[in-house]
């Protein structure tokens, strides 16, 4: 069973300026887990005022839609994120309506420890990609780095 945990932001280390100016990732939090135990994080991402981010539901084979991978890592399994509903907006010169992120957002992520896992710092990287849409334009896709550290505790017995 999961086990909710807000995390306030993953790492913007070396990401692009341009990128960090449409799309912020709040800063990092901890996040403790213990061995074989799971936990849920929620990634918290505010989208700049006049922007819209395609959503990960959008169906339009032109757009990129919003993305969250992380880089496989032993001991861990990272699930599949579930990304919020997006909102019809229209996003380009055609006056589409496509689902798009405005403002906040929240993407949950569910991660798993495994039992054999030493106590330490574990890293998981990963990426979000996105493209944004400003004044019916629609930018390249783009791409943040996603650093989150997990720090696993001591197992219980």
């Amino acid at each position: 069973m999961l086990r909710p945990l807000v995390v306030l932001c993953c790492a913007l280390a070396c990401s692009p300026v341009r990128a960090q100016a449409i799309l912020k990732l709040w800063d990092p939090a901890y996040v403790s887990v213990r061995p074989g135990a799971s936990v849920e994080i929620i990634l918290i991402a505010e989208v700049q005022g006049g922007y819209a981010v395609i959503a990960h539901d959008a169906e339009d084979s032109m757009l990129q839609p919003l993305t969250l991978r992380f880089r496989p890592l032993r001991q861990v399994v990272v699930g599949t994120p579930r990304y919020p509903a997006g909102q019809l907006t229209h996003v380009d010169a055609d006056r589409r309506k496509v689902s798009a992120h405005m403002g906040r957002l929240q993407i949950a992520v569910p991660v798993t420890v495994s039992k054999q896992a030493q106590a330490g710092e574990l890293m998981l990287l990963g990426d979000l990609r996105f493209q944004a849409c400003v004044e019916l334009r629609c930018s390249a896709t783009r791409t943040l780095p996603v650093n989150l550290t997990l720090d696993v505790l001591p197992a219980t017995r």
